[in-house]
């Protein structure tokens, strides 16, 4: 079975970290798996490339609106041949809709992965276009509840479909953790970790005004990300005198190892759908401070595994994270070890993979089925 993944950005975000681990484990399942992505690449191709995945571009850029984003992922479809292509956030769902009219693929699945990815002219064209899908999906209940009560999608052509995480991977590890996170922190701080891109949805001013009021001199805060806003992020830094507790890193490629180092996840976001990170801060046995945004609450259990907070109100923000910092040690261990526990019951990557690939195939029965 020949599978192609289109994603709009391959880069080092949720929903492509994602895609990148249903590659790896349909590869192991013996799909013959590729990629395209729309603009050109800016991470996670070693990842690909370890795994024998071939991908390949379309070199868009940002913002860009050109007819060979269409004709050009039609070409590789025709080219490829796949029985599936799955793509996934709204460009890509976008550009796969109208390639269909070109290239004609035996099924094609369409992945939202946030609560709002757009305004009403793109919300009308999810719902003009819905037809061209043999499904669509979302990863969190809420954005499909969304989706379903702004007409984006009829009920019966939509679905729930959560993300998953490799727990062999992010876990946790005490022993480097002491060790680690000595090069961020002094015995008697909090490490606090963020890993997001620099943008609107994740409601950076939220978080370091929350900062302000919550991180004392010995604590610090390790954001890992980039963005359009890197330059006022580090403006808000240092218009609240953060500098020294603060830490932009940038980039990583060393997310599992930083997750294992830190004492505590925080999450500002205004939106989401069901968080990829937020996933990896659980299995890695972090309790979080998250707003109460789209699936957050599916991931963060309310004074079990962390406190979700309203959005946009940095008072709460703060205030959950001081009661996070200064809990005893071993309520934070006993929060961690839920986080944990929840994830592997509810969000394994090989779990979820399984869903997909039975939801593949009932696609390609049906539509087997139509045409003898």
């Amino acid at each position: 079975m020949k599978l192609l993944f289109v994603v709009t950005h391959l880069a080092y975000g949720g929903a492509e970290t994602q895609v990148v681990e249903l590659c790896a484990h349909f590869v192991r399942r013996g799909w013959e798996v590729s990629l395209v992505s729309l603009m050109t690449p800016s991470g996670l191709t070693e990842r690909l490339d370890a795994l024998g995945v071939p991908w390949s571009t379309l070199g868009l850029r940002r913002g860009e609106l050109a007819p060979r984003l269409v004709t050009g992922l039609a070409r590789i479809i025709r080219r490829q041949r796949p029985d599936v292509v799955h793509s996934h956030t709204l460009p890509a769902n976008f550009a796969a809709r109208a390639a269909r009219l070109l290239s004609r693929p035996p099924v094609l699945v369409t992945s939202a992965h946030n609560l709002v990815e757009g305004g009403r002219a793109k919300m009308l064209y999810y719902r003009l276009t819905d037809r061209l899908a043999d499904l669509t999906t979302n990863c969190s209940e809420s954005a499909v509840e969304r989706y379903i009560r702004i007409k984006a999608a009829p009920a019966d052509r939509i679905r729930y479909m959560p993300n998953g995480i490799d727990t062999e991977r992010f876990h946790p590890d005490d022993a480097f953790r002491a060790e680690a996170r000595s090069a961020y922190v002094a015995d008697d701080g909090f490490l606090w970790l963020a890993v997001a891109r620099l943008t609107e949805q994740k409601d950076w001013p939220n978080m370091f005004a929350a900062c302000e009021r919550a991180l004392r001199a010995q604590d610090r805060l390790l954001v890992v990300g980039n963005g359009e806003l890197e330059d006022d992020v580090r403006r808000w830094v240092a218009e609240r005198g953060l500098q020294d507790r603060v830490l932009l890193l940038g980039t990583r490629t060393d997310i599992p190892e930083l997750m294992r180092a830190a004492d505590g996840y925080v999450m500002s976001s205004a939106w989401e759908g069901l968080p990829i990170v937020l996933l990896e801060a659980s299995a890695s046995g972090l309790p979080i401070v998250a707003t109460d945004v789209g699936g957050n609450h599916q991931l963060v259990l309310h004074d079990r595994t962390g406190w979700l907070v309203p959005a946009s109100d940095a008072e709460a923000l703060g205030t959950a994270m001081t009661r996070l910092a200064t809990a005893p040690r071993e309520r934070r261990d006993a929060m961690g070890a839920a986080a944990r526990a929840h994830v592997e019951e509810h969000y394994s990557i090989a779990a979820v993979a399984d869903q997909w690939e039975e939801i593949y195939h009932q696609l390609l029965d049906k539509k087997a089925g139509r045409a003898a």
